[in-house]
């Protein structure tokens, strides 16, 4: 860490070149650095004035030390704030405990409690963090003339077409590109259409995944926020398909993952996952979870 250019400081009777590396070795191995600044008060070329230079030196080692504190907080707080985020996107809140973020994040839980003043605190740093990256995300989506033109040239280059769902989006302004490759619709029956179409890319709503999940056809998942992330990492896992946070899509992100769902493997597993899926009586199965939950609390009482 340099604090200032070279022409900032002037020489020390100590240090003929105090600017070299000999004098960063010193910065960065005890946190003194032997240089006075052009301000100092006996000039900017010689130090007749040994005390002050010694004062000098001891700012500068500890304005180091502050800032070294400080980036080590910060690089704490993103830690934590890091493993909050994958904690409370995989688990309730009542199931997510400041020793597992600690744990996870590589801190005591000491550190946790002193820095975020417990779970609530750290839920709310969270959220606020979590603003800040919704706000940034805004900022950073592209318009949909701009989307659609990059999905209308990816189109043309792979040989595909595509079937764009608007949903609440008005669609005026580009209806200018529908055409043989591309076909805009306000909604459609995801049951009808998924069946039909080599992939679904998506945004990674619980729904929409399991929708298509069940056509048995591969997904691409460019998640935004909430629990879409996570529905996107296990698409991947699974290997029926590809995740690509909407912050990152583009037309090569998009391409590559598109390759990726028309790989014969992924065709397979997303084939084999929607066969399970069809087989599965999920209301019976959620109407016997819900059956537990009731007699274990009765049992209990």
């Amino acid at each position: 860490m340099i604090f200032g250019s070279p022409q900032q400081f002037g020489q020390c009777s100590r240090s003929r070149s105090n600017t070299g590396p000999s004098s960063l070795a010193r910065l960065r191995r005890t946190g003194r650095w032997c240089a006075r600044p052009a301000s100092h008060p006996a000039g900017g070329t010689a130090c007749a004035d040994a005390s002050a230079c010694r004062g000098t030196t001891r700012s500068r080692s500890r304005t180091y030390q502050q800032v070294a504190r400080a980036h080590s907080t910060q690089e704490t707080e993103r830690r934590v704030l890091e493993a909050a985020t994958q904690l409370f996107a995989e688990h309730y809140y009542d199931d997510v405990h400041i020793e597992d973020v600690a744990r996870l994040a590589g801190v005591t839980t000491k550190t946790v409690q002193r820095r975020f003043g417990g779970k609530e605190g750290l839920a709310q740093a969270f959220l606020t963090a979590a603003g800040k990256h919704n706000a940034e995300l805004r900022d950073r989506v592209p318009t949909l003339e701009a989307f659609s033109r990059d999905v209308l040239a990816l189109a043309e280059s792979l040989d595909l077409r595509f079937i764009v769902c608007g949903g609440w989006n008005d669609t005026e302004a580009v209806s200018a590109l529908a055409g043989p490759r591309m076909h805009f619709v306000r909604s459609v029956d995801h049951s009808w259409l998924f069946p039909r179409c080599l992939v679904v890319v998506h945004h990674g709503g619980a729904g929409t995944t399991f929708a298509a999940a069940e056509s048995g056809v591969p997904s691409v998942i460019c998640s935004f926020f909430a629990d879409q992330p996570f529905w996107g990492s296990r698409i991947a896992a699974l290997g029926t398909g590809a995740h690509v946070p909407f912050v990152k899509l583009n037309q090569r992100t998009l391409r590559s993952a598109l390759q990726r769902a028309f790989d014969q493997d992924t065709r397979r597993k997303a084939a084999e996952l929607g066969r399970r899926l069809r087989d599965e009586d999920g209301n019976a199965l959620a109407l016997d979870a819900l059956e537990g939950i009731v007699q274990r609390g009765a049992r209990a009482a």
